[in-house]
């Protein structure tokens, strides 16, 4: 005789839901691991450049200079710390300065339209822009620069 074993189907949104509430917490903390290290690398910015220019530099290749050791400062750092990631690829450094590109791009586009076509008083319009930047610099460096291989979830009641 032939006899079926019938489970019974476990509902997909609760699954997700799981998942999804089990991945907030380890966003958050990537969140506050990425603003914390992401003083030290303004630090290490702010430290050079003013180091640089009284030591004689121009301001704009002391400026220049800073920002390329917080380009490599930030990958590093980002890497290690707020992603902690253990493996790098060969990708993820021109990943990252893609990222950099996108972000200087996204900040000098929300300028334009909020202080130039909407007028928009420009400091406001300069805090939405590094606002804008920031959220898309971790975004990009979370999910592509530096992506997580999710385990897929496991149900320990079955």
């Amino acid at each position: 005789m032939l006899s079926i074993k019938l489970e019974k189907a476990k509902p997909m949104t609760n699954n997700l839901l799981r998942r999804a509430t089990k991945a907030l917490p380890n966003l958050f903390l990537d969140v506050l691991r990425y603003a914390s290290t992401g003083v030290f690398v303004f630090a290490s910015v702010y430290g050079t450049n003013n180091l640089l220019f009284y030591l004689g530099l121009s301001a704009s290749a002391a400026t220049l200079s800073a920002s390329a050791v917080g380009a490599v400062a930030g990958y590093f750092l980002h890497a290690r710390f707020s992603f902690r990631v253990r493996k790098h690829t060969w990708t993820m450094p021109a990943k990252f300065a893609v990222r950099q590109l996108v972000c200087i791009g996204l900040a000098q586009l929300v300028i334009y339209l909020c202080s130039d076509v909407l007028g928009i008083f420009y400091p406001i319009a300069s805090f939405l822009a590094s606002a804008a930047s920031t959220v898309a610099a971790f975004l990009l460096a979370r999910f592509w620069v530096f992506p997580k291989i999710e385990q897929p979830y496991e149900d320990s009641t079955t």
